[in-house]
């Protein structure tokens, strides 16, 4: 996230920089836009049982003057400003189960600004509200929020639970065949394919169960 500016002379070229100058003379005219920028992006990860610690990152964020916009995966998008005490909470809910108007407007209710969105776990939506707190201003409650939340907990740990079973049924079902292969002294090549034809069943009924 550093700006770069590329001085054409010297050793290697590139076709990725902020700005490109043939002579140093020319920096001091690009320093200050460059420095400028509106945008930088940072890298985090949270699982979906940490939207507390994440929204306690975003607070501290906005009090450096980095205000989230938007994020994808592990990256995070933030506008550059004025520091400002931002408070930040991130709502769940189950499409489907609950309108997402409503949902937002018993935010807005409350003191919140809905500023992001995106698809969470188990077919959720997870939005991220922001408010403005002025000093010694206590963070707005939503009391509804917490029902939608321990539904989310259950199902992840339901999941859990059916991963680690199908972790312990798979450990099994591969020392059941590496004994029986053993034992019935099966060509070793065609031990490996049968192996290796367990590993792609746990895979793919994985990936059906958390699709």
């Amino acid at each position: 996230g550093v700006p770069f500016i590329y001085v054409t002379h010297g050793f290697g070229e590139t076709d990725q920089y902020d700005a490109k100058i043939d002579d140093l003379k020319e920096l001091l005219d690009l320093i200050e836009p460059i420095a400028k920028k509106t945008e930088i992006t940072k890298y985090k990860l949270f699982f979906v049982s940490d939207m507390d610690e994440e929204a306690d990152y975003l607070h501290e964020m906005s009090l450096q003057g980095f205000h989230f916009k938007e994020k994808h995966g592990m990256m995070y998008t933030f506008e550059v400003g004025e520091p400002a005490n931002y408070a930040y909470h991130l709502g769940y809910y189950e499409q489907g189960l609950k309108d997402e108007e409503r949902f937002v407007a018993n935010y807005q209710a409350a003191g919140w600004e809905s500023i992001y969105h995106e698809k969470s776990e188990l077919e959720g939506m997870l939005h991220y509200f922001r408010a403005t707190l002025e000093e010694n201003e206590e963070v707005p409650q939503i009391y509804s929020d917490m029902k939608p939340r321990m539904m989310m907990y259950q199902r992840l740990l339901s999941s859990w639970r059916n991963l680690i079973t199908m972790i312990v049924l798979f450990l099994i079902c591969m020392v059941w065949t590496i004994w029986f292969l053993a034992r019935s002294g099966v060509n070793s090549v065609i031990a490996v394919m049968l192996i290796v034809s367990v590993c792609i069943i746990l895979l793919l009924t994985l990936a059906l169960l958390f699709a």
